[in-house]
């Protein structure tokens, strides 16, 4: 059976070697020897205590309030982070300046548009054209239906009054 190599060829086993022995040195990481097998360990990470506190008064529960101030900062970190993303969603002063008059001159134009139209007299005469078109308008529309339905009689009139020996006969002519 042939010698098996570290992460599946992709790394022999004496450039292995060699990292774990320069990270041993580096002290990031711990090598303990038994016979000719060699096992490598992560070093522990050391917690920095203040002046007067001993490596034996940490307790859990005071690693368990620091995750949990952590926590609360990484949290606090999010709202901010948010709130900036927002704030720079807004436009920019010079911006808002711009909308604002466009805005003005918008509203002039619209004034200058109200004064203009109600300052125009209405005109009796065009609404007398309009009543005229209107009522015009539906004397067609029952003039059109009457003539549809008078050719439709017409239709079946003819329809009815050619039979096919007679078709032949008007055909001849």
């Amino acid at each position: 059976m042939p010698p098996k190599q570290n992460l599946h060829n992709a790394v022999s086993k004496t450039n292995a070697v060699k990292a774990l022995d320069a990270l041993v040195a580096d002290n990031k990481i711990s090598c303990k020897q038994f016979g000719k097998i060699s096992i490598y360990v992560r070093n522990e990470i050391q917690i920095q205590l203040e002046d007067n506190q001993e490596s034996k008064d940490v307790a859990f529960e005071d690693i368990q309030e620091l995750n949990e101030e952590l926590a609360k900062i990484v949290a606090e970190r999010q709202a901010w982070s948010t709130k900036i993303s927002l704030l720079l969603a807004e436009p920019s002063n010079n911006d808002l300046i711009e909308m604002i008059e466009q805005a003005h001159k918008k509203i002039d134009e619209l004034d200058t548009n109200i004064k203009y139209l109600s300052n125009t007299p209405s005109d009796s005469a065009s609404d007398a054209l309009v009543r005229y078109v209107q009522g015009s308008r539906l004397l067609v529309e029952k003039e059109s239906k009457n003539r549809r339905r008078d050719w439709k009689s017409c239709m079946q009139l003819v329809k009815h009054g050619i039979q096919p020996k007679d078709v032949n006969n008007l055909l001849v002519c």
